[in-house]
């Protein structure tokens, strides 16, 4: 059992070191460039796509993915429930009666564009949906890679 242990020890190690630190110069460039005020970067790899910012921006919790040639992919903003669009929350109300907003987020991308992502509610049961700023629905429609 304390080897096992020992071993989980040494295997979140190495997980950190890898996946932990700095990126390349380039990609630190162009975050800069971007995101000029942002606050308290942590910096993670993302074996899948390249390198992950997650900082304080405006008071709000965002996360940016770059590729690892420094391209921008994709940014995710928490938001406040009451700063969702009118027409999201009018389409939701329609679409999902007795269901409680929970989470919101707005999610940037140059190929998918602007994107409100909802957390609702209901008992038990948890849906994740997406919406266009007019309220139109995209729910399994995009990803942020497209």
């Amino acid at each position: 059992m304390k080897k096992i242990i020992l071993l989980i020890g040494i295997l979140a190690i190495l997980y950190s070191l890898l996946y932990a630190g700095d990126p390349p110069k380039n990609i630190k460039k162009a975050f800069e460039k971007r995101f000029t005020h942002a606050k308290n970067v942590v910096w993670n790899q993302a074996p899948t796509h390249g390198w992950e910012a997650v900082f304080t921006m405006k008071g709000h919790k965002t996360y940016v993915n770059y590729t690892i040639e420094g391209i921008w992919l994709v940014t995710e903003t928490d938001l406040l429930i009451g700063s969702l669009p009118k027409a999201v929350t009018d389409a939701i109300i329609l679409q999902y009666p007795g269901w409680t907003i929970n989470k919101a987020d707005i999610n940037e991308s140059s190929k998918a564009g602007v994107i409100y992502g909802v957390m609702l509610i209901k008992g038990l049961e948890t849906k994740r949906v997406s919406y266009r700023e007019d309220g139109t629905s995209i729910n399994d429609k995009w990803s942020a890679s497209d």
